[in-house]
């Protein structure tokens, strides 16, 4: 009789931990797992890869998986697991712009793409990259992408819904009628907020077939957190500038003196919640502003070093061969995390940039 240690095992993906979605090929090449049933696994861990496999196998494949940098558990079969189903969306904000390289890199690498496959993902106003998967993948980005990741529940989250010009103001009014507050819309914008996910779906259900219309999960969008004002008689308010901010105390009186001034920006809704909350709690005056992160042209000027701008831009744009060139504009929108990048590299040889 085999003790209850060499029982047969079922085999836990815990996390995707330092592997690559690669490791589905691998997968499917040796144990004739289909491709499709490892990521989904992967993104889905903790999931169980074998149910039932015999000790001496077991203990093998995890050594085996663990080398491809999957993190593995072995459990008997007799044992009942319970894995939560909650799916989460998750977004990457590149914070500083200059590491964009390397979390283009890293974001290829763990998703499996190409690196202009990921261009395409980060400059996509909806924001998110990637859904459907468990919080440890999303942990996993976490530990992996240097840039700030934001993961949620998107049955949890508010929404925004956008009509382009080609949607008839009459469709957005029809939707007064349909238990959206009038204060939700607004025509001047052509769009409709704090949906939550129930009503979003329904709307989308009823009107994504016509074109010009796209919703976006709130938590994701980036926002810059402006101080509108604080009390300097106020030790509460001092003691959170002062500590968890990092402002010296002694240009707090400048800083009053020309509120409103920005305390955060380029941060998502979801990351910037505690925050907002703890103003809240101290009843200071603050604002919120939603960054513009659709498609930009680039402007150049005041162009000195041709080398180094040519340098910059024939990363993301085929340039002839010029000389003494004083002035570039873009032919084409390009994805705001890419214009923003270009504008950082640009503005490092002192050219002048404008976006717009």
């Amino acid at each position: 009789m085999k003790s209850e240690k060499q029982s047969s095992k079922q085999i836990i993906i815990q996390s995707i931990g330092t592997a690559n979605p690669s490791c589905a090929r691998i997968l499917e090449d040796s144990l004739k797992l289909p491709q499709e049933l490892v990521l989904k696994q992967l993104y889905n861990a903790p999931s169980v890869l074998f149910p039932n496999v015999e000790f001496e196998l077991a203990t093998e494949l995890k050594k085996q998986l663990t080398k491809l940098g999957l993190e593995i558990e072995l459990k008997d079969t007799t044992e009942q697991i319970h894995f939560s189903k909650e799916n989460y969306e998750v977004s990457i904000n590149v914070q500083e712009i200059k590491n964009l390289p390397y979390v283009l890199k890293s974001m290829s690498d763990f998703l499996g793409t190409s690196i202009q496959e990921c261009v395409q993902l980060l400059g996509d106003e909806r924001r998110v990259v990637i859904g459907g998967v468990s919080k440890a993948t999303a942990l996993a980005m976490k530990k992996r992408i240097p840039a700030a990741i934001c993961y949620t529940n998107p049955k949890l989250d508010a929404y925004t819904i956008r009509f382009d010009d080609a949607i008839p103001d009459q469709v957005v009014q029809t939707l007064l009628t349909s238990g959206i507050q009038k204060s939700q819309i607004n025509l001047t914008r052509r769009q409709i907020c704090n949906l939550d996910y129930q009503q979003s779906q329904k709307i989308w259900n009823n009107y994504h077939s016509q074109n010009g219309i796209q919703i976006i999960n709130q938590s994701h969008q980036i926002i810059s957190l402006e101080l509108v004002d604080f009390d300097l008689n106020n030790q509460n308010h001092i003691n959170f500038l002062n500590k968890s901010i990092g402002i010296p105390q002694e240009v707090l009186p400048q800083i009053h003196a020309n509120t409103p001034v920005v305390l955060f920006e380029n941060i998502t809704r979801h990351n910037s919640m505690e925050l907002i909350q703890t103003l809240d709690d101290l009843s200071m005056d603050y604002r919120i502003k939603e960054v513009d992160v659709s498609p930009k042209f680039i402007e150049a000027s005041d162009i000195e070093d041709q080398i180094e701008f040519q340098n910059v831009m024939n990363q993301f744009f085929n340039l002839n061969a010029k000389t003494n060139v004083k002035h570039w504009r873009s032919e084409r929108k390009v994805p705001f995390v890419i214009a923003m990048y270009i504008q950082d590299q640009l503005q490092s040889i002192n050219c002048k940039v404008k976006m717009n």
